[in-house]
């Protein structure tokens, strides 16, 4: 390839990531701007769990085109998103499927909704873990079958009971974690939340 050739090339490249990227951080376009009920955004990033600063994003996005931003209502509509994202229950849900959670609750909310949060990461984690012992489990039981000498198997064997052991230990942090999950829950519930 010439190197002509390649400068062309890097600098199309060039021009697409610059490209994704300036659409990556764009939040709203010129007609979303112009029609946006700023309050029902506002609730929608707040639902969302997104930042008060996510704000600033609009703020960008819109004074591309000369358009303002009413942060007024767009601050009372996260205000009260919010408050709805970070309630104990959805915090739960959230560390149960392992999603990432943005640390933008009120501080009267923040540490019930942290605190959940943590219960079901712990057992989104010890879950994970205990799937990913039990792969490398079959993974080297398949390769004591497929072994070609007794040599490669005492080898594999070893291994095996030394996953036999990880296992067991990571169906302790399982149970331990459930156990965990099932207090919490009791106690929510009785709490009347």
């Amino acid at each position: 390839m010439s190197a002509r050739r390649s400068k062309m090339i890097a600098a199309l490249a060039g021009v697409l990531v610059s490209g994704l990227t300036a659409v990556s951080c764009q939040t709203l376009n010129q007609a979303e701007c112009q029609t946006a009920s700023w309050y029902d955004l506002g609730q929608r990033d707040g639902l969302e769990g997104q930042p008060v600063t996510q704000v600033a994003r609009h703020l960008e996005a819109c004074g591309e085109y000369g358009l303002p931003v009413d942060n007024a209502s767009w601050r009372r509509g996260w205000e009260a998103g919010i408050r709805q994202y970070c309630v104990p229950e959805n915090g739960l849900n959230l560390g149960l499927s392992g999603s990432g959670q943005n640390s933008s609750c009120p501080a009267d909310l923040a540490q019930a909704f942290m605190n959940a949060y943590a219960v079901g990461q712990r057992v989104h984690d010890a879950r994970a873990e205990r799937s990913r012992v039990e792969a490398e489990l079959n993974d080297l039981n398949g390769k004591m079958v497929e072994a070609k000498s007794q040599e490669e198997r005492s080898a594999l064997s070893s291994q095996v009971f030394l996953k036999q052991n990880e296992l067991l230990m990571s169906d302790r942090r399982v149970r331990d974690a459930d156990w965990e999950l099932d207090r919490y829950r009791n106690r929510s519930s009785a709490a009347g939340y």
